[in-house]
């Protein structure tokens, strides 16, 4: 699996990467911060996921000085 994203870089997402003492964890939504992954399988069962066009959205986490990206990640259908 490999992705691309786009972040618009604001005070919350500075805060977090220059590992500031009051970075905090924040919500889905609270930034612009989406994703587009692209997955491979070997998997017959799970072949479906290369033909699927799946979109997400990020989101910080931080606990105890360790940090950590989250993210929700949505299957596009009509």
């Amino acid at each position: 699996m490999h992705y691309s994203s786009v972040l618009k870089v604001d005070e919350a997402t500075s805060k977090v990467l220059s590992w500031s003492d009051d970075a905090m964890t924040t919500s889905y939504g609270d930034h612009e911060w989406f994703s587009s992954p692209i997955i491979e399988t070997s998997s017959e069962e799970f072949k479906w996921v290369e033909t699927a066009l799946p979109v997400g959205q990020g989101h910080w986490i931080v606990e105890d000085r360790e940090q950590a990206v989250e993210y929700q990640i949505f299957k596009v259908t009509n």
